[in-house]
């Protein structure tokens, strides 16, 4: 191969390496801005960091008044976040699936799931309160990211968005 066809290739490479990082920082400071206008303008409640939320869902525990669920993509048993909506309220969402009778067992499966995938990009995981507008606690949180916009609807339906994932290496999903 000669100079000329090495560094075509060797362009080609480094254009497409910096539109994955041009994307990425797109994609990443629209998830700022659209968790900023949350705050700043409507019904939002947001969420506040908690560890006993992690330790309680390492023990397999669950408040018996709140409704678990799940975000997963591509296995049940592995999602990418767990939330708990107090019963008084109603999750709405096309994107959250309900867990209808948790287990300890289960709930610990979904965690060490969670952490392996963590562990492999070298991430974390957060466990959150959620809080409504008022700054009272209607669930909790539970995903590799505590960036998230929660919205408080009229009978007391409340809209939790799916985490934005990230990792420290941004190029490795799980």
């Amino acid at each position: 191969m000669n100079k000329m066809e090495n560094k075509s290739r060797n362009n080609k490479e480094n254009t497409g390496r910096k539109f994955l990082i041009y994307l990425a920082i797109l994609v990443t400071a629209i998830s700022f801005a659209n968790i900023a206008l949350a705050e700043i303008f409507g019904n939002y409640g947001k969420l506040r960091s908690n560890k006993s939320v992690t330790s309680m869902l390492e023990k397999g525990e669950v408040n018996s008044n709140m409704t678990l669920f799940i975000f997963t993509v591509e296995y049940k048993d592995s999602p990418r976040g767990i939330i708990g909506i107090d019963k008084s309220r109603k999750l709405v969402s096309q994107f959250w699936e309900e867990v209808p009778d948790p287990t300890p067992e289960m709930i610990k499966k979904f965690v060490n799931n969670m952490k392996e995938k963590t562990f492999l990009t070298k991430s974390r995981i957060y466990g959150c309160d959620i809080l409504d507008n008022n700054g009272d606690v209607i669930g909790f949180w539970f995903s590799s990211t505590k960036r998230g916009v929660v919205e408080i609807e009229e009978n007391n339906e409340v809209v939790v968005h799916t985490p934005v994932l990230h990792s420290s290496r941004w190029w490795f999903r799980w």
